[in-house]
């Protein structure tokens, strides 16, 4: 359970704020996927799109992750090429 007090010195008393209720591990897994599925789905997916879309989506994600890796690494070789540090 997670609370928010506040702490007075000057009359040495202490107050309770809020309370908020504990969440199970199984409600953040689900808050966690609605959020990608709102974030990165297009509306009423899957009635919204055809069966192919997901594996779709899901290897151009991983293709803008892979090449912007591999960005990164060129650029920071080119500059430790150059002189600059590699730390």
């Amino acid at each position: 359970m997670i609370s928010t007090i506040q702490i007075d010195g000057k009359h040495k008393q202490v107050t309770q704020l809020t309370q908020n209720n504990p969440r199970s591990l199984r409600e953040y897994k689900e808050r966690a996927k609605d959020s990608l599925i709102a974030t990165y789905l297009p509306v009423d997916y899957p009635d919204s799109v055809t069966p192919n879309y997901l594996p779709f989506a899901t290897m151009s994600a991983l293709g803008a992750i892979s090449f912007t890796a591999m960005h990164f690494l060129s650029t920071q070789s080119l500059f430790v090429a150059l002189g600059g540090s590699s730390s």
